[in-house]
């Protein structure tokens, strides 16, 4: 039925015009007013005179009708304004529930943005749910009720002959009645209503693509996907993320385990790389173009091209890496490490790349607060330099203050941050940390790998396999093969001892690390010189050797064994 609406009542005043409108069955009440000029002043009492005299006594909003006058003595023009409001009569109502949050769906809830734009990837088909929120309210039947109109009047409701009826709800897994009213989750998820019962589950899964159909995906449960993720479409999860196709140009986060068949972040030029954050493991088949952060294990079953891995555990690579960095703190073990055409890439072992990160930040820092500090120092040098301060020019003075100030605060600042810096350096090495790196098949020129405090570039390949250490602070050796579980130091430890016992040139010695990271002083068991020998005079004489006893002589016959050969030797 259409709403009516009616002028009750035209005022023309020299300053202003002024209408009243009932509509809605008289629960209604509209005003406007355009003054004549500026400055025009209404009183408010004068407005409430005259809805009082046309009858429209109830619902009034007083104060709102005050800041209509106040507009008004400003020039503004009042158009059809609600100023008072009645009440329709109900109908009875069954018993209904009242969800608090979005109950999965298969259709989308599109939102719009303070610009009126909608983003179609941004579906809503559910909310998150978290433990202890209240998810639903269950609404108790009502009977009609009488309404009443802005002039005070009654307006009957029509009750049905069948009273309104309440509803059951039952409630399944994850949920309960936190009273008579109300329902809970005792579980973090989503809300699933079905067959008359509510319950909550943390799992979602896409049984196909995730496209336009399924928009972006954001819970905090168990994620699974049973086809791709198609290029523009983000996916996050709370608990864990399996794909078991393919992924394309998106972002990829997890605080659990991420599981995938492969991502390609190639999206055109200038597009960028995939993103995957993950505060667990990942595993997939391969990767290309992806920026990884990973603080648990990366398993790559294939390859890993042009990729930024950085990792707090083990990273292994069955396949071949090329291209872009990987940083790893427990240790790296790939098949193949670049490609014969010599593809630079770097690979970082037993290091953790959110200390790195901080300590390069905290570089950046210091080296532009250098600069800032020179650039204040140029500022403040022609001003110390003036011989006769008292009589510098208030201005000139006001500016020296300044600068004085500045060089200060950069000083404290430039403190606080070699401070952090140095705490840094000096924090101790995680137990976690392995500086190894360990080759199945084959290390190719052009790889560049840093293991502790060693950097070196490989200007010819080198045969698997092998296990890469840190070698006395200043190399990189190739030792037998062995598991990432035997740590880099260790292994290095054992090598040095050996070393020693087989024994060192003065000249072979090299510097050595002990497993806190310091440097520490070898030395050879010397011999001890021998004692010079005197003779009874007190005068050195040449050591003499040790004389062997004679050895007996076999003699012929007729020989003298003083003659050696006989008689006419």
């Amino acid at each position: 039925m259409a709403i009516e609406y009616k002028k009750i009542q035209e005022v023309h005043m020299p300053e202003f015009d002024l209408s009243l409108t009932l509509g809605n069955f008289a629960t209604e009440c509209y005003i406007s007013i355009s003054p004549k000029g500026s400055g025009i002043r209404i009183h408010s009492y004068k407005v409430f005179e005259l809805l009082k005299k046309r009858g429209i006594v109830k619902g009034v909003n007083r104060e709102f009708v005050r800041e209509l006058c106040h507009k008004v003595e400003h020039g503004h023009h009042i158009h059809s304004e609600q100023i008072a409001q009645g009440v329709l009569p109900s109908r009875d109502r069954d018993g209904f529930i009242d969800f608090k949050v979005r109950v999965s769906a298969e259709k989308a809830d599109y939102e719009e943005d303070a610009a009126g734009s909608v983003d179609f990837k941004n579906l809503r088909l559910f909310d998150n749910v978290e433990k202890g929120d209240i998810i639903a309210e269950i609404q108790k039947p009502e009977r009609a009720k009488d309404g009443w109109t802005v002039m005070g009047s009654t307006i009957p409701c029509k009750p049905n002959a069948v009273p309104p009826v309440a509803i059951n709800v039952k409630v399944g897994d994850g949920a309960r009645y936190a009273d008579a009213e109300h329902i809970e989750a005792t579980m973090s998820g989503r809300v699933i209503h079905e067959g008359g019962k509510i319950f909550m589950t943390d799992e979602y899964v896409v049984r196909e693509d995730v496209d336009f159909d399924v928009g972006h995906i954001d819970f905090i449960g168990h994620v699974k996907i049973n086809g791709d993720v198609v290029d523009g479409f983000n996916v996050k999860a709370g608990k864990s993320l399996k794909i078991r196709s393919n992924v394309g140009r998106c972002e990829l986060a997890c605080d659990g385990d991420i599981e995938l068949g492969g991502m390609t972040g190639e999206g055109g030029v200038g597009m960028g790389n995939s993103k995957i954050h993950c505060k667990g493991n990942i595993q997939a088949r391969y990767l290309r173009n992806v920026d990884v952060e990973c603080e648990g294990n990366v398993e790559i079953l294939r390859e890993a091209m042009h990729c930024n891995i950085k990792c707090a555990g083990i990273v292994s690579i069955r396949g071949t890496v090329a291209g872009g960095e990987i940083i790893a703190l427990g240790g790296v073990e790939v098949g193949t490490s670049g490609t014969s055409a010599g593809i630079p890439t770097e690979v970082i072992s037993g290091k953790d790349y959110r200390i790195e990160e901080k300590r390069k930040k905290l570089t950046r820092r210091i080296e532009a607060n250098e600069r800032q500090q020179k650039a204040v120092d140029k500022l403040i040098g022609p001003y110390l330099s003036v011989r006769d301060p008292a009589a510098m020019k208030d201005e000139y003075r006001e500016k020296l203050k300044k600068a004085l100030y500045q060089a200060q605060k950069l000083k404290l600042q430039h403190e606080d941050s070699s401070r952090q810096l140095r705490e840094l350096n000096e924090h101790e090495v995680s137990n976690r940390a392995n500086a190894k790196i360990n080759i199945q098949k084959v290390l190719h020129h052009g790889s560049i790998l840093t293991l502790g405090q060693t950097r070196k570039q490989y200007e010819a390949g080198l045969k698997g396999p092998v296990s890469l250490i840190e070698h006395r602070g200043d190399d990189i050796i190739p030792i037998k093969l062995s598991s990432l579980q035997k740590n880099a130091r260790q292994l290095e430890m054992d090598l040095i001892q050996k070393e020693y016992k087989e024994g060192y040139r003065e000249g072979d010695l090299k510097p050595v690390i002990n497993v806190e990271g310091a440097p520490v002083e070898v030395r050879h068991e010397e011999k001890p010189a021998p004692e010079p020998v005197s003779n009874a005079e007190g005068a050195p004489v040449e050591a003499q050797k040790e004389a062997k006893a004679p050895q007996p002589v076999a003699v012929a016959a007729g020989e003298s064994a003083e003659s050696g050969n006989g008689p006419n030797a």
